[in-house]
């Protein structure tokens, strides 16, 4: 009888149509594909040929979108895209994975997916603190090593450290191999994909977890140099292409020849003389096993007959986005205006599009940031820079954004922020404290607290206004004054009009007033300001729209309770009991917010608002300024806190 593979029973969807995601250019660092160039014969380059004609006559899958990359054969952005979109599930870890290994195949980041869909975190979002996903099965567990490796993440990474811990430990101590479903039998299949997890973040062929497995692998090996998927099967032990294929990918990426003797029979047959023999002389696709003729699995089988032949293993691809991509950092000492002496961090950032780079360290300041989209905010925050484009790598970490720059000759042009690209005369523009500077983004050394805007605009046009006016005054305990800084910039970034006045500060009291808009003005009332005074007995209109929030949420009777990370492009229950909870919040205006169960710009806003009413519980302590829109820990503590006061 013919058994599926372990990874086929969630990942793929025999028979349904494959539809669209938009994948466009992002700043990407791709690392070279991954192989052992002379692991395999060379008579197999008519058996790659065949294999990679046979799945350019058939409709694209994750899986052989990551084989005819791998062959060099030309995927169509569209027609990936299409397929990606329509394969990919966000209900689940498993409908994430084999996506995400098939965009960074293509060397594209899977953190700007359809409309901006970060699959990424929709991951990450699966980790429970042990694992990822389903409890009860390790293959999400592995194939979320690697799909999250793949896309760059760091072997230190709490997900992918937990999860490796995780997998180790669901090592069979018996005989070595690991199992479809924790606490199940060994299989030759789960064992490979497991080794070459395990590989990409952070075991080594010599590692002895990696040993074991190696040798059981050993062990299920047939006379006829095939490989079944479990050797102890009531269903039968018959060599199988899939099982051949995973296992000549996992022993190439222990850095072993699936042709040597060690990994040859007695008679000097071995697994790619097996695998060759289950293809079709003539259409080029692998018989699951001799004599199952093509069925509607043949593609994906084919796709991992032709990375074995290649020499291939997982990932196919690997990217570092290029945003945070930091190669070396030193510290330098830099002296303020006023004598004081404050530290600079010095950094060498890695970009595709460059400006701005030289042999040596540039000093950075610390800068704030604004970047502005046509239809609102994408990122405002604070960090260190050398220049105005270096500005983007900062905000890009923070607000987890991906940027794009062309090169012309020694200018760099950025065309694309978030899903945003440059169009016609419409593009990507910067000012630094209100004013358009006569050099290119990469050439502008920033200053300490500059103020830099990206804003996406018409550079011929006239734009919108916004005036800020920052008056400073420091008075000594005598009552003398020291200094007087008064600053008047004018931005071109076409937002609402803010004023603000900064704090006048002595040493026996203090007194701040800001505009501000309010929960009222993110969630659609624009016009709609409130006045914040703080005073000597620190009364201010946070604190009481914190008591006022508490009294709505105990009025409503919450009793909803948080406990996965959220974010905009999600929708579940969860999401739903979020927009529930967060309609309690006393607003400034007469629009509620949808229980749509959808996370989208309305609810991220109410997001927002939500964490600058609790900054000092949620932003303060984690060293951020202003809400992000992600319901990350911080945030849910205390949703779950104020659900929890019934009292």
């Amino acid at each position: 009888m013919k058994k599926k593979l372990p990874f086929e029973k969630n990942i793929f969807r025999v028979g349904v149509a494959l539809a669209a995601v938009l994948l466009g250019s992002v700043a990407t660092i791709v690392l070279p594909h991954r192989s052992l160039a002379d692991n395999t014969p060379s008579s197999t380059a008519a058996s790659v040929a065949s294999a990679t004609a046979y799945l350019q006559s058939k409709p694209l899958n994750p899986w052989s979108i990551m084989a005819l990359t791998a062959a060099g054969s030309a995927v169509s952005s569209s027609s990936a895209a299409t397929t990606l979109n329509a394969s990919v599930s966000t209900s689940t870890a498993i409908g994430l994975e084999a996506p995400i290994l098939a965009m960074t195949a293509m060397g594209e980041d899977p953190r700007q997916a359809t409309d901006g869909e970060n699959w990424v975190s929709d991951l990450d979002n699966f980790y429970d603190g042990t694992q990822i996903g389903d409890t009860s099965t390790l293959n999400d567990d592995i194939f979320g090593l690697l799909a999250l490796t793949s896309a760059g993440v760091s072997s230190t990474d709490p997900v992918v450290s937990g999860t490796r811990t995780f997998l180790l430990n669901n090592q069979n101590a018996s005989d070595g191999g690991w199992a479809y479903n924790t606490g199940g039998t060994s299989d030759t299949n789960t064992t490979a994909a497991a080794i070459m997890a395990l590989l990409t973040s952070g075991s080594h062929a010599s590692d002895t977890a990696m040993i074991h497995a190696a040798a059981y692998l050993k062990s299920a090996q047939n006379a006829d140099g095939g490989f079944t998927y479990d050797p102890t099967s009531q269903w039968g032990t018959a060599t199988d292409a899939s099982s051949d294929s995973w296992i000549i990918s996992a022993i190439t990426a222990l850095g072993q020849s699936p042709t040597s003797t060690a990994w040859s029979t007695p008679s000097s047959t071995n697994a790619v003389a097996s695998l060759l023999s289950l293809q079709n002389a003539s259409s080029g696709f692998f018989a699951y096993q001799a004599g199952s003729g093509q069925d509607s699995f043949s593609a994906i089988t084919t796709s991992y007959g032709l990375l074995a032949m290649l020499g291939k293993f997982l990932p196919v691809g690997t990217i570092t986005p290029a945003a945070t991509s930091t190669v070396a950092t030193t510290t330098t000492p830099v002296t303020s205006t006023s004598t004081a002496t404050s530290t600079a961090s010095t950094t060498i950032v890695v970009s595709s599009g460059g400006g701005g780079n030289s042999n040596a360290a540039p000093t950075t300041f610390q800068v704030t940031y604004l970047i502005t989209g046509p239809s609102g905010d994408l990122c405002n925050g604070k960090g260190n820079a050398a220049t105005a484009l270096d500005v983007l790598a900062d905000a890009a970490s923070y607000c987890n954004l991906t940027y794009h720059v062309q090169q012309y000759g020694s200018e760099a042009y950025v065309d694309r922020i978030g899903t945003f690209s440059a169009a016609g005369a419409n593009g990507w523009l910067y000012l630094v404290d209100g004013a358009k500077p006569s050099v290119g983004a990469g050439d502008y050394k920033v200053k300490a607290n500059d103020s830099v805007d990206w804003y996406y605009g018409n550079g011929n046009a006239a734009t919108a206004t916004t005036t800020a006016t920052t008056n400073a005054t420091t008075t000594t305990s005598s009552g003398g004054t020291t200094n007087t800084n008064t600053s008047t910039s004018t931005s071109t970034v076409a937002t609402a009009n803010t004023t603000s006045t900064a704090a006048t500060s002595t040493s026996t009291s203090a007194a701040a007033t800001s505009t501000t808009p309010l929960i009222g003005q993110v969630l659609g009332a624009a016009t709609t300001t409130v006045t914040s005074t703080t005073n000597n007995a620190g009364e201010s209109l946070s604190a009481l729209e914190q008591e006022l929030t508490t009294l709505e949420f105990r009025v409503h009777g919450c009793t909803f309770q948080f406990n996965k990370n959220l974010r905009r492009g999600m929708n579940n229950a969860d999401v739903k009991n979020l927009q529930t909870a967060l309609s309690y919040m006393p607003v400034a205006t007469d629009s509620a917010l949808s229980t749509t169960g959808y996370f989208g710009s309305a609810t991220e806003a109410a997001v927002i608002a939500f964490q600058n009413m609790w900054s000092d519980k949620i932003l303060t302590p984690n060293g951020m300024t202003t809400g992000n829109g992600y319901v990350g820990a911080a945030t849910r503590v205390v949703l779950n806190d104020l659900c929890k006061r019934l009292d």
